[in-house]
């Protein structure tokens, strides 16, 4: 089964996408948004329409106080050999 960027971005919380903070109406996001922004719609707002275009109904709903990307964090310990 081939993962989608749509698959990946309805991975649980803690998963490779995930929104790991926010605060005065910013985020903190993976790094991987800020790596590929392009692929992301490019920039701040591309981002974030991304994030509401494949969020569920409840983070949808706590994204339309969103108003930009406050940083971005990447756990490293995803890519340890298991």
């Amino acid at each position: 089964m081939a993962l989608t960027v749509g698959a990946i971005c309805r991975a649980p919380r803690h998963g490779p996408m995930s929104i790991t903070g926010a605060a005065h109406g910013r985020l903190i996001v993976s790094g991987i948004y800020d790596w590929y922004v392009a692929d992301f719609g490019g920039g701040v707002e591309g981002v974030l329409d991304h994030l509401r275009c494949y969020a569920e109904a409840d983070l949808k709903a706590r994204l339309r106080g969103i108003i930009g990307i406050a940083g971005d964090v990447y756990g490293w310990a995803l890519n340890e050999a298991r």
